[in-house]
């Protein structure tokens, strides 16, 4: 017995004089983990936001300025932006077709074209909207001025749940002054301004995020 007991005692002092586990590797693995999962809370809050399906962009078959018909169908799996104007116009429409012809340099994907529908289709026929496609340098591949015979641009205009009135004695022209950003099923996707250049870029950005889904 009295030798058990020194022995039990040396064990228990080698046991008193182990260093302790350190601390600090406990500490920064709690830290990585904490910063890992802050980073990935804040990823996944602002990620971008799947861009929501409005309502269908109206069906259509009208002439385009190179003397072609083109319908709605034919633009099925691509993405189009659209808006409306004619070439007498002496207001808002010589903006308009400039913001859009900005637009077409931003975007050069090959599956995005640009549709600009007239509301003067008596005026607007296929050489005048290619001669005012010129103005603007437009590339009459992508950017299709589209005209009738075909749909009446009204119905076109109320498709987009949008106003197009015809001139009536003093009362000019009036229509629809947005662009709508159309994905390739035919939804429409986005509404802008042509007037506001924040709503421009957002076009411009919204048009690449429908472009990666």
């Amino acid at each position: 017995m009295t030798t058990e007991l020194p022995a039990r005692q040396d064990q228990m002092k080698q046991r008193h004089l182990r260093k302790p586990m350190p601390f600090w590797p406990l500490m920064l693995v709690a830290i990585v983990a904490a910063t890992l999962f802050t980073g990935l809370t804040v990823w996944w809050q602002s990620r971008p936001q799947p861009l929501p399906g409005m309502f269908p962009a109206p069906a259509f078959e009208m002439t385009t300025q190179n003397g072609t018909t083109i319908s709605n169908k034919d633009l099925q799996g691509k993405f189009w932006i659209a808006n409306f104007i004619f070439t007498n116009c002496a207001g808002p429409c010589p903006r308009m077709t400039e913001a859009m012809a900005s637009i077409t340099e931003a975007i050069n994907s090959p599956r995005v074209r640009f549709i600009s529908f007239t509301v003067d289709p008596k005026r607007d026929l296929p050489p005048v909207l290619k001669m005012y496609g010129n103005k603007f340098g437009a590339d009459h591949a992508r950017w299709l001025f589209l005209t009738e015979p075909g749909t009446s641009y009204l119905s076109i205009a109320a498709g987009f749940k949008v106003a197009a009135i015809p001139a009536d004695g003093s009362t000019p022209i009036l229509h629809s002054e947005f662009m709508f950003l159309v994905d390739g099923s035919g939804n429409v996707r986005g509404i802008y301004s042509h007037a506001d250049e924040v709503s421009m870029k957002q076009l411009v950005a919204d048009t690449g995020r429908l472009l990666n889904e």
